[in-house]
């Protein structure tokens, strides 16, 4: 059993060839051994996506969001709450870094005060980030079972007011230091200017995978894209757990 771990180690750090494909890649490859140590993901939940200011969830605070996502992610497969060791959750700005509601989300959707909760922001992959610290707990024997969630508004407790009443003045000696307090909204108009990605081109880069049309401009070679809802707020859990029955989903 050593060896066999001491083997697929190697291949997960060994560099793939240039030529290689995700069928002959020893990480992503589907038809690669199972394993007692791999890592499932058994089940996967999300709420619609709704536009901040004006959609549908612009008077649902983030709380009554990720309690949703919370509930229904472990009910899907039929999961005890109470088997549930870690709950890990990503988000930008939150008041208080999002720890308060992430708490009471947990206890409101029925997890025991022995699951244990952290809330993590890496902009802007907060909710990944989640899922890979659950994965890396489960690889580590830490835990068995958590879940690897992710919430935002950006309609309600978001924004400059979660910005600190006082900042040194040295900062603005720093540009980098002083660029980190221009909006996302301002930075994204930069970086598109900079770049040439117009609007049409931003919309069809999200929204290919979701639509048939756009993949088959992608299959045939043609351009152009897709118009549907933009969305900038909701919420996304992923349940991860080690030595469990059946297929494992991308929490995406």
């Amino acid at each position: 059993m050593a060896a066999e771990r001491v083997e697929r180690l190697a291949a997960h750090i060994a560099p793939a060839p240039v030529a290689a494909t995700a069928s002959s890649h020893p990480v992503t490859s589907a038809k690669k051994p199972k394993s007692d140590d791999d890592v499932v993901i058994v089940s996967a939940v999300r709420t619609p996506i709704a536009r901040g200011h004006k959609g549908s969830f612009k008077n649902t605070v983030t709380e009554d969001l990720l309690t949703a996502v919370l509930k229904a992610v472990v009910e899907k497969v039929n999961v005890p709450k109470s088997a549930v060791q870690d709950i890990q959750v990503g988000n930008v700005l939150p008041l208080g870094g999002g720890a308060l509601v992430a708490r009471q989300a947990t206890f409101y959707a029925g997890f025991p005060h022995t699951t244990s909760l952290a809330t993590l922001n890496r902009q802007c992959s907060s909710g990944l980030q989640a899922v890979a610290n659950i994965v890396a707990a489960i690889r580590a024997g830490n835990i068995d079972v958590g879940i690897g969630a992710g919430v935002e508004s950006m309609t309600l407790n978001y924004g400059p007011q979660t910005y600190p009443e006082k900042m040194s003045e040295k900062m603005n000696e720093n540009t980098l230091a002083q660029d980190c307090l221009v909006p996302m909204g301002i930075t994204s108009e930069n970086v598109a200017e900079a770049f040439k990605v117009d609007r049409e081109k931003q919309v069809f880069f999200f929204f290919f995978p979701f639509c048939s049309v756009a993949n088959e401009q992608v299959t045939t070679g043609q351009t152009g894209g897709c118009i549907a809802r933009q969305g900038h707020q909701g919420a996304e859990g992923g349940q991860v757990c080690r030595d469990c029955p059946g297929d494992g989903q991308d929490h995406r």
